[in-house]
């Protein structure tokens, strides 16, 4: 039994909508903020899946997820890995006027940075720089409190700021469809589930994940009171 990899919820499909927004206005730049485990990755790997754009040209679209105390040179190689394979950049100025030509070339249209709180003055410099020179839009991902503490130490980049949206929390009727979906039951005997998700993707789908490794076959309502119980445990002791 596997989870579905991605359900379009009301949340998500808003989400889509917003980045779609920010592709067609060339040039802007977008924040999409979210709680941890909200689901910002989810929906940044679903946008570059099935977008009716990306069947003519593939590179329309770029994603990179910014690593923890990643630098300009790293962050510059991991996106031209994707659009120069190969180029090895020997110095910041040097990958960045390689990656400003093959995003050209490419017409890539939209480049959404995840976990965009992670990065830095100096990385977060060098985003300012490649929107600059290529006219692309930018959406950088990422935690509300910690990215905007991050963007107010470089202001041209945040004067460049056109819209903003906020990943709310899952509906429990979302959460309740996605797990009656996953383990094959009805949506009132997921309900402890839903509830105990408390409106966050990544706590319901480790809670159905738990469901799962208890049974290989079928779920029943025991295997979903232990999965609720085993959370609110780790809950406790995390208090």
């Amino acid at each position: 039994m596997s989870t579905v990899d991605f359900v379009m919820t009301g949340a998500a499909r808003r989400a889509l909508d917003f980045l779609e927004t920010a592709r067609l206005n060339r040039g802007e730049v977008s924040l999409l903020l979210g709680a941890p485990g909200s689901g910002k990755s989810t929906v940044v790997a679903e946008s570059t899946r099935g977008h009716a754009l990306l069947r003519r040209h593939p590179r329309a679209l770029l994603t990179v997820t910014a690593l923890p105390g990643a630098g300009p040179l790293g962050l510059l190689q991991a996106l031209l890995d994707q659009v120069a394979p190969g180029f090895r950049a020997r110095s910041g100025r040097h990958g960045l006027a390689r990656l400003v030509v093959a995003l050209r070339r490419e017409d890539v249209q939209l480049l959404v940075v995840d976990e965009a709180q992670h990065l830095y003055k100096t990385p977060l410099e060098m985003l300012r720089m490649l929107h600059q020179r290529t006219g692309l839009s930018l959406v950088l991902c990422g935690e509300a409190e910690e990215l905007r503490a991050r963007l107010s130490g470089v202001p041209l980049l945040r004067a460049h700021l056109h819209r903003v949206y906020l990943l709310g929390e899952l509906a429990e009727a979302e959460a309740a469809c996605y797990a009656a979906a996953c383990l094959r039951q009805g949506a009132s005997a997921v309900e402890p589930l839903a509830r105990a998700a408390l409106g966050n993707w990544d706590r319901l789908v480790r809670l159905v994940r738990e469901c799962q490794l208890q049974v290989r076959r079928e779920v029943c309502s025991r295997h979903i009171e232990g999965a609720v119980r085993q959370m609110e445990e780790r809950d406790e002791r995390a208090a």
